[in-house]
């Protein structure tokens, strides 16, 4: 009789572990369903991608505060797209009439914390009006995005907008990023894998993607936090092993960044449409910043000194000037034409007003001359010139 109710006695508990894991699995379904279906309702947060599908924020209008005053930017900021999605003016019309411009980056881009009119993009507009009249320029700058994102955002959408000149600002995302898989030029979500195709029609699992990529940002010095260099901390630089992180993005990571340039600039040259790289400023760096006179290759960044992640940047940035010489492409070295000063900056990345405008005006000024005569492209009518 005890033998039995000992050869039993396991079975019986196993059983009923089995029938307590089963129901926690289907509470965990039911919640899951729930949440799923709650965010199909009203989702918070803005996804700008799901899986390799692109979303964009077609007439959204928002208006909010800056969680801090600072003379650096402005109190209240409104943040409006077009039909398109994008910022700025609707398209014409009469698309022949105008010479279509869309600048494409990650948030540095995108410009969250300028209100519209106060992008460097829209800097960048009223520079080139001075000289062009027939412009039409959107910001395609879309948050978080690197190489990955706008090649799903040039082959998705923008090749059937047919712009004539794309600008990419690049550099800043594309940090310790590898290659996925490979791409293909007109990908289409039905090539893409299962999980990303889950992740696609999931509104769950696209905002638990959309939350890891804003930590990874922040874990970067990309976090929209403004900085106050004067109480900042420094780093032990004496603990960095710079030979050894520089030599890890130069034999992991650049390759397959390089390759990535190299298919936008093929996209768009197969599409008509005229690529332009533009090189990644940063406040990282080193020397005295001019307005609080503080050395800022010293500075901490959390898990590097500002000296070496300007550094690992410039890595990138010489990548993205090598693949320009070698393809042939426009080049905007604005990584180097931007002083480094914390009056242009509110964290280590992202512009400041001040800076946004200081960024459009170097953009505009270097495109000046490479638009005149450019066919499409009309010459804004002497000042003091008679009408008709």
């Amino acid at each position: 009789m005890s033998g039995e109710g000992s050869a039993s006695g396991p079975s019986t508990s196993g059983a009923r572990i089995s029938r307590r894991v089963a129901a926690l699995a289907l509470v965990a379904l039911a919640w899951c369903l729930a949440l799923e279906l709650l965010l199909r309702i009203h989702n918070p947060l803005d996804l700008p991608q799901r899986g390799w599908r692109v979303v964009l924020p077609i007439g959204k209008r928002l208006v909010f505060e800056n969680p801090r005053p600072s003379p650096k930017l402005q109190q209240q900021i409104t943040v409006g797209y077009n039909s398109l999605g994008f910022r700025g003016e609707e398209p014409p019309q009469e698309r022949s009439a105008r010479f279509a411009i869309l600048t494409m980056g990650g948030s540095t881009t995108h410009s969250a914390r300028q209100s519209d009119g106060a992008t460097w993009t829209d800097a960048m507009g009223r520079a080139l009006a001075a000289e062009f009249s027939n412009l039409w320029i959107n910001n395609a700058g879309m948050e978080g995005h690197s190489t990955f994102g706008h090649l799903f955002l040039l082959s998705q959408l923008v090749v059937e907008l047919k712009p004539d000149l794309v600008l990419f600002l690049v550099g800043i995302n594309d940090r310790a990023r590898e290659t996925e898989r490979e791409f293909d030029a007109e990908i289409r979500l039905s090539e893409a894998s299962a999980f990303h195709r889950l992740i696609a029609h999931s509104e769950v699992l696209a905002t638990a993607l959309v939350l890891l990529r804003r930590h990874r940002a922040q874990s970067l010095g990309l976090s929209h936090w403004e900085i106050d260099l004067a109480s900042h901390p420094d780093f032990d630089v004496a603990r960095e092993d710079r030979a050894a992180a520089l030599a890890e993005h130069r034999g992991r990571y650049l390759a397959p960044y390089r390759g990535r340039l190299e298919q936008l600039i093929r996209t768009c040259e197969a599409n008509g449409i005229e690529p332009v790289l533009v090189t990644q400023p940063a406040l990282f760096g080193d020397g005295p910043d001019p307005s609080t006179g503080r050395d800022l290759g010293r500075l901490s960044t959390g898990e590097t000194s500002a000296s070496l992640e300007w550094a690992i940047l410039e890595l990138y940035n010489e990548t993205t000037r090598s693949v320009a010489r070698a393809r042939g492409v426009f080049l905007i070295d604005l990584a180097r034409e931007l002083p480094k000063d914390s009056a242009y900056f509110y964290d280590w990345a992202h512009f400041s007003d001040a800076g946004a405008e200081r960024v459009g005006a170097i953009v505009g000024r270097q495109l000046i001359p490479h638009l005149r005569g450019r066919p499409g492209v009309v010459g804004a009518a002497a000042p003091g010139a008679a009408a008709g």
